[in-house]
């Protein structure tokens, strides 16, 4: 099982993104579990039926300690998760901060980065919807 985990604004078709619910579901069909590392609140808010679509959501508060560290963002998030949750391969699907996505939206995440510091495998969303997997 592949872990695919998306950021959600300019990724996500709920939130001008070019990733369809299809895609979604598909992934799920064959057996890969799909979640958010993003603006969970804004899925849930559009997409009624959004527990049937996927199996976790990244809710924790970021914190930033005295020594600089972060706790709860996107890159500690992933981390913490590859190391206790069984799977094959993780994929963290979303976003470079500034460029535009196929729709010409103006992408505001640095999901980029984030699967860079955590060592997750990173697809943009337009490849992703285009059928990188």
């Amino acid at each position: 099982m592949k872990i695919f985990l998306f950021d959600v604004d300019e990724t996500l078709w709920c939130s001008n993104g070019p990733v369809t619910r299809n895609m979604l579901v598909e992934l799920r069909n064959q057996g890969h579990a799909v979640g958010l590392c993003g603006n969970w609140a804004k899925f849930c808010q559009v997409v009624p039926d959004w527990h049937q679509l996927i199996s976790f959501l990244n809710c924790s508060p970021t914190v930033q300690l005295v020594d600089g560290s972060i706790i709860g963002d996107k890159a500690w998030w992933m981390t913490e998760f590859r190391r206790y949750v069984p799977h094959e391969e993780m994929v963290f699907v979303g976003n470079q901060l500034g460029r535009k996505n196929s729709l010409g939206v103006v992408c505001g995440s640095n999901c980029s980065e984030h699967a860079a510091k955590a060592g997750v495998r990173f697809l943009l969303e337009d490849e992703f919807a285009a059928g990188q997997r």
